[in-house]
């Protein structure tokens, strides 16, 4: 018998990590050929004797042996210990994982957001992709939590407080696609635009960025009237003996001499644009005799306006200046007036006064009965 299997021997490959031998199984061989099933853990042979009998041999193969470690990467000297969480590099004590973190500028904390290609994709990074988004979402919970305790009259997670609520109003009947973000973000915390009441006006915070030589200097103005030509507000800021504001005008004018000396004949204004490319603006320079509502009509704001200045003849080659199209109004966005009585901003910005008239109002057909 044993003869007979060593000199014809079949050798069959599975990969099924478990077998079961049964008196039903149609998979032993009928004829006296024995037939070897092997996987990662075990080789089994199945020999049918002459006498219709089934012999079993199972041969348990041994765990395959891990290599053992080698040196430490930084020292060189003894066998490594420890491997960095986010560069995988292999050290043997602490004072090496501090000489690697500072020689190779490494937080030692494990990528939550690296790519993975499918291929290496294994398990341990299904795990901490899972625990990443219980993290984000944790947080997001508690940023929730505080800001209802920070809130507490805003029911339904509402976080916009009536002033906000009143300017985003007046700005969307202004035909402005105006939105807000979040409490708490920082482009919300440094705007201070509002809409008075009594004035029946916007009063914007504008951001002003200065591009030239690769350099770009940054300018927050806030309190601008919404009725204030763009002119005006770059004669407020650059050229005014006596700026009105609390913006440190002197110091900013020394940072953009360039602009100051050349004068706003030679401006080029681009505003940006929510939605477009990195490098796309509608260019507003048309727009500089007329008020800053008029070039804001038609776009998208979040928060506060942002205009970049060039001088003409040093716009770079990359910038997109689009033409600013005209806004058509919708009858949705034809201005209303309040519960109040009061009439909404661009209606009080255009009301220009009548002069007196010395000819009789026509009467009326009632009137004629």
């Amino acid at each position: 018998m044993d003869s007979v299997q060593d000199e014809s021997q079949t050798t069959l490959t599975s990969n099924e990590p478990t077998i079961e031998a049964t008196n039903e199984s149609s998979e032993i061989p009928t004829d006296h050929q024995p037939s070897t099933i092997e996987n990662n853990t075990h080789d089994m042979t199945f020999t049918l004797g002459a006498d219709g009998q089934v012999d079993i041999e199972m041969n348990v193969k041994k765990p395959p042996t891990t290599a053992a470690p080698g040196p430490c990467e930084q020292c060189h000297d003894q066998t490594w210990k420890y491997k960095c969480p986010r560069c995988d590099m292999r050290t043997c004590s602490l004072a090496c994982v501090k000489q690697h973190k500072a020689e190779k500028e490494c937080s030692g904390e494990r990528s939550k957001t690296h790519f993975v290609p499918m291929k290496q994709y294994t398990e341990r990074d299904m795990m901490s992709d899972y625990v990443y988004l219980e993290d984000t979402s944790r947080k997001s919970d508690t940023l929730t939590r505080e800001r209802l305790r920070a809130f507490p009259e805003n029911n339904g997670g509402k976080h916009i407080d009536s002033r906000i609520k009143h300017l985003v109003r007046q700005a969307r009947q202004l035909g402005i696609n105006f939105d807000v973000l979040p409490t708490g973000m920082s482009r919300a915390k440094s705007n201070t635009s509002n809409y008075s009441s009594n004035k029946k006006q916007i009063y914007w915070s504008i951001e002003c960025i200065f591009c030239h030589k690769d350099r770009r200097e940054r300018i927050l103005d806030h309190s601008i009237p919404s009725g204030m030509p763009l002119r005006s507000f770059f004669e407020n800021m650059l050229f005014s003996e006596r700026p009105i504001g609390k913006t440190p005008y002197s110091l900013f004018r020394h940072q953009v001499q360039d602009f100051v000396d050349a004068g706003m004949g030679r401006y080029v204004i681009g505003l940006k644009k929510e939605g477009l490319p990195k490098k796309s603006f509608v260019n507003i320079t048309s727009y500089l005799d007329k008020p800053i509502n008029e070039s804001l009509r038609g776009e998208r704001i979040i928060e506060f306006p942002t205009l970049y200045i060039w001088l003409e003849g040093n716009v770079e080659p990359e910038i997109e200046l689009l033409d600013k199209e005209e806004y058509t109004p919708k009858i949705a966005d034809k201005p209303k007036g309040n519960r109040n009585g009061e009439k909404p901003a661009e209606e009080v910005a255009i009301q220009m006064p009548m002069e007196a008239s010395t000819e009789e109002p026509p009467k009326s057909k009632t009137q004629d009965i």
